[in-house]
């Protein structure tokens, strides 16, 4: 009875002992596959793969070949992958024009074949991808394998970006954020009777900054009218103070919660930006 061989001097007597073999010596089980001593043994074992394998051997991408091979001789299952995450998310100053660079993982499930393409769901011209497909070669020793992403805020047109990366039928989101050059808004949603806050300031003019803050409720309370705002950033403290008989007269006419707007006017030198910001007051203790 003749055996078959293998390059390092192993000796397979059957498919099930091929099939182990391949598991280790992935690169020398593609070149046996396609042997006549690897033909001769099926016919040896009694044809139960040759169908199979009289339509798979002719396949010139032998890793394919020989994992289908496996699949439809019931061996094994078919080759799976997950990412390693589902969405990425970046942020970046208006007058930072600095390339952003992403990644992410893929990992399969055993050491199968995966030829799986790369694509961006709506070809945002912002997002390119490193690489347009994934394949055996792409993958390290712990089956995994990584997907790497360019954004370039020059094409990007929006302040709020969004694109789907596709690996297969996999999707992975990244979102791209171009910051406004202002921003101003509360350190929080809510706030108690009694209570202390902050408005956060964003200055990306270039300019020093002078905020207005017009506020028609009596309850919430700053120690000035106008603040200077020099540098990129900056906070604008502010108290919450209801008065023990107003506090009475909302716990007996049970409306806990009140609503309030404070009228916010940023001027830098030629320009005037307004915005309203709605304080929520209760007791959320």
């Amino acid at each position: 009875m003749r055996l078959l061989n293998t390059p390092d001097g192993t000796t397979l007597n059957n498919i099930n002992e091929f099939y182990q073999y391949a598991s280790t010596h992935p690169e020398a089980a593609r070149k046996i596959f396609t042997a006549n001593d690897f033909y001769t043994m099926l016919m040896r074992d009694g044809f139960e793969y040759m169908e199979i394998y009289e339509t798979l051997h002719k396949d010139a991408n032998r890793a394919r070949a020989m994992d289908n091979f496996f699949i439809l001789a019931g061996f094994k299952g078919r080759t799976s992958f997950v990412l390693s995450g589902t969405s990425q998310s970046f942020r970046q100053r208006p007058d930072d024009n600095n390339m952003l660079y992403g990644r992410f993982a893929v990992i399969k499930s055993d050491d199968g074949y995966v030829d799986a393409p790369i694509t961006t769901k709506h070809h945002a011209p912002w997002l390119s991808l490193v690489i347009t497909k994934l394949v055996n070669e792409d993958f390290n020793e712990k089956y995994t394998a990584y997907v790497d992403f360019a954004i370039d805020p020059l094409r990007a047109h929006a302040n709020f970006n969004t694109e789907t990366i596709l690996v297969g039928k996999d999707a992975f989101l990244v979102t791209y954020t171009r910051e406004s050059s202002l921003s101003i808004e509360l350190d929080r949603e809510t706030y108690r009777y009694d209570d202390a806050g902050l408005i956060h300031v964003k200055n990306y003019t270039g300019s020093n900054m002078q905020i207005e803050v017009l506020n028609a409720d009596n309850y919430i309370r700053f120690s000035a009218k106008r603040y200077a705002i020099s540098g990129d950033t900056g906070s604008i403290p502010f108290k919450v103070r209801l008065s023990p008989l107003t506090v009475a007269q909302k716990f007996f006419t049970k409306v806990p919660i009140m609503h309030s707007k404070l009228e916010l006017k940023a001027t830098i030198p030629g320009q005037m930006f307004k915005q309203t910001l709605s304080v929520v007051v209760g007791d959320f203790s």
